[in-house]
């Protein structure tokens, strides 16, 4: 199981070998009382299959059809730790590196570090996992 905690709350994946399904949940240590959630499609043959397959498409955000879902310039990192931004960079570059910008006082290292975030969460994070909305309002 992987788990990760961020801005109150708590994100775990457990990919189960043995029947293949991979589970996903979100968890917040405030008492949420949702009991239903809704997602709206458009009618298309991709939504039909998914109801009729029982299956749940989340979308890239390269798909979406408003440019400012999961727009980079609107997602800020101030709140990040380093520990955070290390495992964001998940090795993809080198730590030694990615330190020296987080601990770094010039303006020019935090533009690089702010760059080279949205570049993680756009190209690594959602390579693996998509967006899915849902509400409980009808």
């Amino acid at each position: 199981m992987i788990t990760h905690t961020f801005n109150g709350f708590t994100y775990s994946f457990n990919e189960n070998s043995q029947n293949q399904k991979r589970l996903f949940s979100i968890a917040t240590e405030e008492d949420i009382n949702i009991t239903e959630l809704y997602h709206y499609y458009s009618l298309s043959m991709n939504s039909i299959k998914s109801l009729t397959e029982r299956f749940i498409y989340a979308n890239h955000p390269y798909q979406f059809n408003d440019p400012y879902d999961c727009y980079p310039g609107l997602i800020s990192y101030d709140n990040c730790t380093l520990k955070d931004v290390l495992e964001l960079n998940d090795n993809f570059f080198k730590p030694g590196f990615i330190k020296h910008l987080y601990e770094s006082s010039e303006r020019q290292d935090k533009i690089k570090l702010d760059k080279h975030l949205h570049f993680l969460l756009f190209n690594v994070i959602y390579l693996k996992v998509g967006i899915f909305y849902l509400t409980n309002n009808i």
